[in-house]
């Protein structure tokens, strides 16, 4: 009976040890393979031309917005004491964040119903809007009259809500189902490690420390050469024949653009 209960006693032991050694092995079997599938939805996405410039708009977008975003105000505030007015004076800074976000969820469900193509007008269209944000961003250090600066952003809001709707559904049509937040998670992460780098050199004492209004006509500039890059890849997407031969509009039927890589 000793020997026999000692027997067992070691079977136990070196069962629970190939257990153990199991579950280990099993561990890093499944952290291996989650790292081989978001390596390979990562490099599938971005190995793809149209997510990739979609998706660099994206990024460099988001990122000039966010900033505007979080200095904004000290626009108005300068325009409040450049007309010697009292800082108690009513603003309806609230008002018209949400007044802009309004208006570019109508325009975006309004370019879903017209359903452009936008393998033909993308990079046009980013590139106007782009140029046109600049243009306003910098007629925003340039005015003091509050109801001029309040018209200038909400339509700086709609034209960014409006156009990155747009890109997240372009670049959505081109990713599998679960790389959506694998893909989506990377443009943002981008995006804010671009802005941070930009209030270092823009904001910070370590940097240019510039004054707001200067520092919204460095931002400006930052649309207007996001505007010409992009100008210049739509003459180069427009140059191509294949490009050329498609509508401007899809079909009713067609509810996306065949893969362009």
């Amino acid at each position: 009976m000793p020997l026999n209960s000692s027997r067992n006693s070691t079977k136990t032991k070196y069962s629970l040890r190939n257990g153990h050694h199991f579950s280990s092995e099993s561990t890093v079997s499944r952290w291996k393979n989650a790292y081989y599938y978001l390596w390979k939805d990562f490099t599938t996405a971005y190995s793809n031309l149209y997510v990739l410039k979609w998706s660099f708009w994206w990024a460099l977008a988001t990122c000039g917005f966010l900033q505007c975003l979080n200095y904004i105000q000290l626009i108005w505030q300068n325009i409040v004491e450049s007309n010697h007015q009292n800082t108690n004076t009513d603003l309806y800074n609230g008002v018209v964040e949400a007044l802009y976000t309004l208006i570019g969820a109508a325009a975006s469900l309004g370019l879903g119903w017209l359903r452009f193509n936008w393998q033909v007008l993308g990079e046009a269209t980013l590139s106007v809007c782009s140029l046109i944000e600049g243009a306003l961003l910098i007629l925003s250090t340039m005015t003091n009259s509050m109801i001029v600066a309040y018209v200038l952003y909400i339509l700086f809001g709609v034209i960014y809500h409006t156009m990155i709707t747009v890109a997240n559904a372009e670049v959505a049509k081109h990713l599998t189902d679960d790389s959506y937040g694998l893909i989506f998670g990377v443009n943002t992460f981008i995006a804010l490690a671009l802005q941070s780098i930009l209030t270092l050199v823009v904001v910070s004492d370590m940097g240019l420390g510039l004054e707001i209004r200067p520092q919204f006509m460095v931002y400006g500039s930052y649309f207007l050469v996001l505007g010409i890059v992009f100008g210049c890849m739509a003459v180069y997407t427009l140059c191509k024949k294949e490009i050329r031969q498609q509508k401007l509009w899809l079909p009713k039927e067609v509810t996306s653009p065949e893969l362009q890589t």
